[in-house]
């Protein structure tokens, strides 16, 4: 794809985005509901407000008058039928990052299954053991191969391990928070727009900033 057409898609997809993330504008004309407002306002203090009704009948507009001319951080996301796929959902969401060679994609691909699949937060997602297998031909020089090997952080159990053997597997112990398995960052940006007051996960591009809630996994060696 040449790069002005790359852009051209990269610049659709934003504005798609945008629609799902900002709260609506306000019309011209519209007619305010203090009663059903106030009755959002009571909301506050409970878990979850369900707004019920038929198509057309001003759900997004009641709501996006409420948070316009309310003073809460909000997080504004339309869904539709579409977004029924927590890959899709979670890629505008949050940003994986990963220093560690080939072993980079493994980490942020098991980050995000702790987040989407196993209902973690991102604190633990992060923490939560981690394993890494070099089956295959090293991206670096001199392209070693370790065929069947696959290498455990301390924390799994015996019976992990000796399950792994009955498959065939050539398992490695390491110990602890191994630096070789890679170091993971999740991070969720936080930051209130200042267009609109609202809390939303912001979509990342190349050079952009994340000045979120980041969560990171390290291990620092050396003197």
């Amino acid at each position: 794809m040449s790069e002005p057409a790359a852009r051209g898609v990269t610049s659709e997809r934003d504005v798609l985005l945008a629609a799902k993330l900002n709260v609506p504008g306000l019309r011209p004309g519209l007619v305010p509901r203090p009663r059903l407002a106030q009755r959002l306002d009571e909301g506050l203090g409970l878990g979850l407000v369900l707004a019920c009704a038929l198509a057309g009948c001003g759900k997004t507009a009641l709501l996006a008058e409420w948070v316009r001319r309310g003073r809460h951080p909000v997080a504004w996301l339309s869904l539709d039928a579409g977004d029924d796929d927590p890959a899709r959902f979670w890629r505008h969401a949050v940003a994986f990052g990963s220093p560690g060679g080939d072993v980079i994609l493994q980490a942020m691909l098991q980050g995000f299954l702790n987040v989407t699949v196993f209902g973690m937060t991102a604190q633990q997602a992060v923490e939560a053991l981690r394993f890494a297998t070099f089956a295959w031909p090293d991206s670096s020089y001199p392209y070693p191969e370790v065929p069947a090997c696959t290498s455990l952080e301390g924390g799994f159990g015996d019976e992990v391990r000796a399950g792994l053997c009955r498959r065939g597997h050539d398992v490695v112990n390491w110990p602890d928070y191994e630096f070789d398995v890679g170091g993971l960052a999740i991070a969720m940006d936080a930051a209130p727009r200042t267009d609109t007051g609202c809390w939303w996960p912001a979509p990342t591009h190349a050079g952009s900033v994340m000045p979120s809630a980041g969560k990171y996994r390290y291990r620092m060696t050396g003197g």
